[in-house]
């Protein structure tokens, strides 16, 4: 569950943020990302699923294309983001650790687009 007290958010896309919750399933190297925020009322869902071998993954849809890769860098998997829209690219990278001795997971993200850049600290708790 997202811990909006300890989190730390940029994005002007959260404001409004009511809940949060994500679920990852990690079988090495298989990784399954599952998340539900609430803003506003409504539902924002992301998932996706890669190999944390750092393999990269090309999605094409028209004028549109996603490359992702997810990699280990010591405790922390790496999982980069690239949108090229036209000639405009955005890229997201977020690392996700886990907090030692507790049950906390901490997803560290900066996004840089032509449009906008923000750099978020979404802290969850394990319930």
């Amino acid at each position: 569950m997202l811990n909006l007290k300890k989190s730390k958010l940029e994005a002007k896309w959260a404001e409004g943020l009511e809940k949060g919750i994500v679920k990852i399933v990690h079988d090495e190297p298989d990784f399954r990302y599952w998340r539900v925020f609430i803003i506003k009322g409504k539902d924002d869902v992301l998932s996706f699923a890669l190999p944390t071998g750092g393999q990269e993954k090309i999605e094409e849809n028209r004028d549109r294309k996603v490359t992702s890769s997810l990699s280990w860098k010591q405790d922390t998997l790496i999982c980069t983001t690239k949108t090229f829209t036209g000639k405009r690219e955005s890229v997201n990278i977020a690392r996700y650790y886990l907090i030692p001795d507790s049950a906390r997971l901490v997803t560290d993200e900066i996004f840089t687009d032509p449009r906008m850049t923000y750099h978020n600290l979404w802290v969850f708790e394990k319930n």
